[in-house]
């Protein structure tokens, strides 16, 4: 079982084995709605099975081989088949591609290359009596030829002869389109893989290749084509006895040298005489060769190398003419190939070295035996040739080049520290204290963040530089380094300057992924990095609270655009790269109890003193992280406070009346209101604890009382901010108490053998060999749930039922302050349903009786929390919701504010998967950056650890399994109103509600309330 779902909450993993039995029911019915008969009725009928089949692929589900192939025979004869139309065959393309990427290398089926071609000239080249359009014909033949690269691997044998025979007569006369043609057909059809037709690939037939290779000038799809076929006979060539590559070094790299488009002296750098490509030729193999070239090459390049071969010669002299091109001075259009140069000769080098150490540690047995592998010397001297060009790229104007160049330097480090290192330590010194060199210095932390995990491994295993800096004491002490810097950087944390602030806590949050428990000195002075923590601490939060005082305001207003809502102001600290929230969670959670209250203190000190409205979002982060690593003492000393502030605050305001809660101070006369400076200091004190109680667990429930007397008062204030404070503030109460989620998310799990203080990091591939304990996760108690009812009886219900009598025709209320009630009434609904999301359970289906233990062929094992209040509470929801939308068109058509939020209610009824899916989206591009900077290769040599696939912290494995789980969430009943062959389900009468209803607002005359 995949480790994302193995790890998932316990009630939903113990059903991901019925997603099996699913799959298997799914391509049965898939098969007849493919049937030739069925086809022929209703074409577009198997339509409906591609997001299932999406969404079997995204699930990790450890599904049947045997259905797998099923499936991809059934999908590739429709694909094939010449009378379908391109939409049908294009959609489940898409997805035919997904399934043979993931499963290429266990599926044991034999295909007819013949098919492929037939479908393709009949696509392509041949005319189609019926119209779709160029786009369509387009996007066929990409995937087409997508689909067949995928495929040539189970070609027949003897197909590589065949199609050799069929188009190498058309290369005869290089002056013909026609020769392009066949070369198309042979780059794309010809299958590499020599066990099974080894006696093919010879060195006479290599060398006839290059000499057709040098048959045309110079021609980007000619040298685009070749580049492919040629690497990928390189890349095998260990497999292949009859062809020797090393006769043919000098001439391929002649070739490499000539892909790129560099110029010399004054010259343009482009080739002045280009061989031009008919626009048909384009359509039909079509090729990015500005991504396609430098990739190949490097692939060539990599795969050349042998022990006590010429290739590494070579490559040295082509490094010796493309460095110059890397320096910042010398940048261009060429800048672009020559990164992706660099970044995929990295890529492939490791991939390399990986795959040999894996064979090395595990014994492999291979027939071709340990010869080709390359020996420590051969690294070495390769690792030092691209430190040139990484030397030069690091300080780019290009800021895809720069970042290529420092994460080709950390990834080296793993293999060759003793090269690799000293240029991360050097170019960091050289930018802190030179003057002349401050524009360097944001690039430099980018790199030592980056390198900062295998420098704390070479201080673990004290590492040994040569005595090839025998002065330069940089880089003569890892550890002393690392603890330099932890103090150098904290100047780093600059609101003036995002970019040198996101690459300081990529720097810390590197750092704090790597290390055990933080100790001060008092408690254990022989940690990793010896350094007086708590006085690092002080100094860290110190720069962290002027930080956060000085954001600039702009960035927090709130937007005043028609139909936007947004809760927070966005500054760069809570964008999804700044490193800002990991850094924090990470910290606290890992501090001793004496730095933990240290920090708790001084975090509480600087919150209750200070009222930093227009950086509510990034407090809020704080103050969740503190509270997250100790709920009970952060609550209690943190939290608290500031809720019995806030509810003194709003106690203070004159109550409108509208949610019941009489006021002495209520006017009698007049519109009642609040000052602009009370409503700032309770937004502001709302959108804190919002933030700061989530995922508290049942912490809160101490405190029900205190919560649901904020609620009700913030909802009672004439302040619209106010009530839609409170709207959010519920919805995060009750995300807390029903949704599933991991506790101790960010401790420690276990250190490296023999590397005391470094945590091990660990890889999501299930033969990795490591095995670990999965997360602990909050599952709602009683407490938590009956909680959560009782807010849904007050908030949701309560609220539903004087909707609905707002909106009958009987209602004789006060028609002044009538659109104010409806407002609160809806926030009240809108934030019960946004906390519940999808624990309050679907409409009841009034279908024909069916067996409830079967299991339905969409199945998805998901649930985002506990169950919550019932499913006649989603359909008095709805029903209610109806008769408000039909009197919001009828009397406030124009307000846009309440039409929106009805828009949103409504949503929010209909589909509850939609909240989980957008808080996936969040999750994954909230990520993203971790997952790409806190990464170790799988082949470690600093460890001597050889894992299959990469590793990371165990707290980013469970954030992608908290993802996971949301994502499974959001789809788990996303197709249960699918029609089966066996049963049909109705779907309820409150779905063609909620369906007219949208439909009606989408079409309304204001575009904030369609966009809604």
């Amino acid at each position: 079982m995949h480790l994302l779902n193995a790890w998932l909450p316990p009630p939903v993993a113990e059903q991901t084995h019925l997603e099996i039995e699913a799959f298997s029911k799914a391509v049965r019915l898939l098969q007849h709605d493919c049937s030739p008969v069925q086809l022929a009725d209703t074409p577009y009928a198997s339509l409906k099975w591609i997001s299932v089949f999406n969404n079997f692929l995204k699930s990790k589900s450890d599904l049947a081989l045997y259905d797998i192939e099923i499936f991809i025979t059934v999908i590739l004869r429709l694909f094939l088949h010449r009378k379908e139309n391109y939409y049908l065959q294009v959609r489940w393309g898409r997805v035919l591609y997904k399934y043979l990427k993931k499963f290429s290398k266990k599926l044991s089926i034999v295909l007819d290359w013949r098919s492929f071609y037939d479908a393709f000239m009949h696509a392509v080249f041949l005319r189609r009596t019926s119209f779709e359009g160029f786009y369509m014909q387009a996007r066929y033949s990409k995937i087409l030829s997508n689909v067949v690269c995928k495929c040539r691997r189970y070609f027949s044998e003897g197909s590589a002869a065949e199609i050799w025979a069929q188009f190498r007569p058309m290369l005869n006369d290089l002056s013909h389109n026609a020769s392009l043609e066949a070369l198309g057909f042979i780059s794309l059809f010809l299958p590499t893989n020599p066990e099974q037709e080894p006696q093919f690939f010879t060195s006479e037939w290599f060398a006839e290749c290059l000499r057709l290779w040098d048959g045309v000038t110079y021609c980007q799809y000619w040298n685009s084509q070749w580049l492919s076929l040629v690497g990928r006979c390189i890349r095998n060539n260990v497999y292949m006895p009859h062809l020797h590559l090393e006769p043919f070094v000098p001439a391929l790299f002649s070739q490499f040298l000539r892909s790129f488009e560099v110029p010399v002296a004054k010259t343009s750098g482009v080739f002045p005489y280009q061989r031009e490509v008919t626009r048909e030729i384009i359509l039909a193999f079509p090729s990015e060769w500005s991504h396609s070239i430098p990739k190949n090459v490097a692939k060539s390049i990599v795969y050349l190398l042998q022990p006590n071969g010429s290739a590494q010669r070579h490559l040295s002299c082509l490094v010796d003419l493309l460095e110059q091109y890397y320096h910042p001075s010398n940048g261009g259009p060429w800048t672009t190939s020559l990164e992706r140069f660099l970044r995929h000769t990295v890529v492939f080098f490791l991939k390399r070295l990986a795959d040999e150490d894996r064979k090395h540690s595990y014994n492999v047995e291979i027939e071709q035996g340990f010869s080709h592998f390359l020996t420590e010397e051969e690294r070495k001297r390769f690792v030092e040739i691209i430190l040139r060009l990484i030397k030069r790229g690091q300080y780019s104007k290009s800021s895809s080049l720069a970042y290529t160049s420092a994460k080709a330097l950390s990834e080296l480090a793993y293999f060759e520290p003793i090269l690799v290192l000293p240029t991360s330590i050097r170019c960091f010194y050289t930018a802190l204290s030179s003057v002349t060199a401050t524009h360097q210095l944001h690039a430099a932390i980018k790199i030592l963040a980056l390198s900062a995990r295998t420098l704390l491994m070479g201080s673990a295993i004290n590492i040994e530089f040569p005595v090839t800096y025998p002065n330069d004491e940089l880089v003569l002490d890892c550890k002393r380094i690392l603890e330099s810097a932890m103090f150098d950087l904290l100047s780093g944390l600059d609101a003036n300057d995002p970019p040198k602030t996101t690459a300081t806590l990529q720097f810390f949050c590197s750092i704090f992924s790597s290390l055990e428990i933080i100790r001060s000195d008092a408690d254990d002075s022989s940690s990793l990095l010896v350094i007086d923590w708590s006085k690092w601490l002080d100094e860290f939060l110190g720069r962290l609270f002027s930080l956060l005082l000085h954001l600039e305001s702009d960035n927090h207003i709130h937007a005043a655009v028609e139909g936007e809502k947004p809760l927070f102001g966005k500054s760069f600290l809570v964008r999804n790269d700044s490193f800002y929230q990991s850094v924090l969670q990470v910290l606290f959670s890992r501090l001793t109890l004496n730095l933990y209250r240290q920090a708790l203190r001084s975090i509480a000190k600087f919150v209750h003193n200070h009222t930093v409205s227009g950086a509510a979002a990034e407090i809020g982060l704080l103050c969740s992280a503190i509270v997250y690593a100790n709920p009970s003492h952060g609550i209690s000393e943190l939290m608290k406070p500031i809720m019995t502030s806030v509810l003194s605050s709003l106690k203070e305001c004159t109550s409108t009346g509208v949610y019941g809660i009489p006021s002495a101070q209520a006017a009698s006369h007049g519109k009642a209101s609040i000052s602009p400076a009370m409503e700032m200091l309770i937004v502001y004190q709302l959108n804190v604890i919002s933030l700061g109680l989530m995922y508290s667990a049942e912490h809160v429930i101490q405190y029900e009382d205190l919560v649901r007397d904020i609620m009700n008062t913030s909802f009672a204030v004439p302040s619209g901010k106010v009530n839609e404070a409170g709207s959010h503030f519920l919805s995060a109460i009750l995300q807390t108490v029903t949704v599933y989620y991991p506790l101790n998310q960010y401790r420690i799990s276990k250190s490296y053998s023999g590397l005391d203080g470094i945590e091990e990091w660990i890889s999501m591939k299930v033969d990795s060999g490591i095995e670990e304990k999965g997360p602990l996760w909050h599952l709602p108690s009683q407490n938590e749930v009956s909680f959560a009812n009782e807010l849904l009886e007050m908030h949701l219900k309560a609220a539903l039922v004087q909707l609905q009598a707002v909106c009958s025709e009987s209602y004789q209320g006060d028609s002044g302050n009538e659109k104010e009630q409806l407002r609160v009434l809806l926030l009240r609904i809108n934030g019960s349903l946004r906390g519940v999301g999808s624990c309050l359970p679907e409409f009841m289906c009034s279908s024909s009786k069916s067996s409830t233990d079967e299991v339905q062929p969409h199945f998805m094992s998901g649930a985002a929390g506990a169950a919550v209040g019932s499913a006649y509470l989603r359909e008095a929801a709805a029903e209610t919701l109806h008769l408000a939308c039909n009197y919001f068109l009828s009397k406030w058509s124009d307000d846009i504010f309440l039409l929106s939020l009805l828009a949103d209610s409504i949503a929010a009824v209909g589909n509850p998967g939609s909240l989980e899916y957008s808080e996936w989206i969040s999750t994954e591009e909230s990520i993203k950056a971790e997952l790409e900077s806190l990464s170790e290769h799988s082949s470690n040599h600093l460890t001597g650890h050889f894992v299959k696939g990469r590793k990371r912290p165990k707290w980013l494995i469970i954030e992608r399994v908290f993802s996971h789980t949301t994502w499974r969430a959001s789809q788990s009943q996303y197709n249960q109103y699918r029609i089966s062959h066996e049963s049909k389900r109705e779907l309820p009468k409150h779905i063609f509600l909620i369906m007219e209803d949208l439909t009606r607002l989408s079409l309304h005359n204001y575009d904030a309330v369609r966009k809604t």
